[in-house]
């Protein structure tokens, strides 16, 4: 995402937290290859999608994850802990 690239994936673990389906990242059922394929074959042909895709991946990594932001968060939990 950082790097502006289309991400393909599934909703399984945390991933629910930052991926949205045809905002940020195209998804797929677990366990399900043909959505899967489906998902790679957009990546391959609609340039449209996947650029603003692409785009708003990246502005949901600039704007949650930046190395300052994670540090201050990881600070304020380990304060909070104490």
């Amino acid at each position: 995402m950082a790097s502006g690239l289309p991400i393909v994936a599934t909703h399984t673990g945390g991933t629910p937290e930052i991926l949205h389906k045809g905002i940020n990242a195209l998804i797929f059922p677990k366990n399900d290859s043909h959505s899967c394929a489906a998902c790679v074959v957009k990546v391959l042909t609609d340039r449209q999608l996947v650029n603003a895709i692409c785009t708003r991946a990246r502005e949901t990594i600039e704007r949650g994850f930046r190395l300052e932001a994670m540090v201050g968060s990881i600070e304020e939990h380990l304060r909070s802990c104490l």
